[in-house]
């Protein structure tokens, strides 16, 4: 990995994507055995980041970019040293648990994306997969109630409509409660909760996909490259997105692709929450406004949230 981390500072010209394929070429010849794994987590780390859908903040996403492809760069080939070193900068997600009241409290922050990496984990994703598998064991561990604490601008589409089906398929009182953010793919999957409390200055909504995707035709231009890929007769959607630039027939297929996932987003959050989606114009709202919005209950705090799940056990107790 040094010698990944030598050549691909060596030419700050380079892009990304050449970067990317520096550090492919040089694990592989330094961790031989290690091929597959570090391999494909690199490849589908920098497909992510290039060409998937996501339910996100766009400013956040612009920043986890940035940060993915600079670890890409430097990353230390010693696990142990980089997971203490992150510790550091980076909150770790506590398991979920069962208080001595029944209530279960699932932490959902950060970044959230489907088949995580333990690297990605240690730099604060979430993995939908791990939400999942904490909602049955707070079930299985006979939670009375779920409180989910929400610190997430989004993530990933794939495995947010999966998850947000799980969390909504629970039959015992669910609240959530975010003090920063609760935007996207967060409230995607806290939508169904029975109970929504934000802090005053916590921001909550971004319903609404976003699929990055940079016109690079002036670079391309500079450097005397010309896209000319060969797909079979009447294919020509199969190279879509790996240009510099986006036909128009491309970009006419890809907005299909992020309404369809938009309308699937918002058909779902409909199910749990009244809204006018014509005034949330897929921002996100904090404070009075997202009360007046009804993206949440009420303002408050996490003990106010906490209190409202106690009297919600009480009062569905037999009589």
């Amino acid at each position: 990995m040094q010698r990944c981390m030598h050549e691909a500072s060596k030419n700050k010209d380079r892009t990304n994507d050449q970067n990317v394929a520096i550090c492919l070429d040089a694990w592989r010849q330094k961790h031989p055995s290690d091929k597959p794994k570090s391999a494909v987590w690199l490849a589908n780390l920098h497909h992510k980041l290039r060409y998937s859908a996501w339910y996100i903040l766009p400013s956040y996403f612009a920043s986890l970019k940035l940060a993915m492809e600079e670890q890409v760069k430097q990353f230390s080939a010693e696990p142990q040293q980089a997971e203490n070193m992150f510790s550091l900068f980076c909150p770790q997600r506590p398991p979920v648990e069962i208080d001595r009241n029944g209530i279960a409290v699932i932490t959902i922050q950060g970044v959230l994306g489907s088949g995580l990496a333990p690297i990605e984990k240690m730099l604060g994703m979430c993995d939908y997969e791990d939400i999942g598998a904490e909602v049955a064991t707070a079930l299985d561990g006979g939670a009375k109630a779920i409180l989910f604490s929400l610190s997430s601008p989004g993530g990933e589409a794939n495995g947010a409509a999966e998850t947000a089906a799980k969390i909504a398929q629970i039959t015992v009182p669910k609240a959530s409660f975010t003090s920063d953010l609760d935007a996207s793919a967060c409230y995607f999957l806290s939508s169904s909760c029975d109970y929504k409390m934000a802090s005053p200055s916590a921001q909550s909504g971004a319903i609404g996909t976003i699929m990055p995707v940079i016109d690079e035709s002036r670079m391309w231009d500079a450097l005397g490259l010309e896209w000319a890929p060969i797909t079979g007769e009447n294919e020509q959607l199969k190279g879509a997105g790996m240009g510099p630039s986006l036909t128009e027939a491309q970009r006419e297929y890809f907005q299909n692709q992020v309404n369809l996932m938009s309308a699937a987003f918002r058909d779902f959050v409909s199910e749990y929450r009244e809204l006018d989606y014509t005034k949330l114009r897929g921002g996100s709202y904090f404070g009075a406004q997202a009360v007046a919005l009804n993206l949440i209950d009420k303002i408050g705090s996490y003990d106010q949230c906490y209190e409202w799940l106690l009297n919600e056990i009480d009062r569905r107790q037999p009589a």
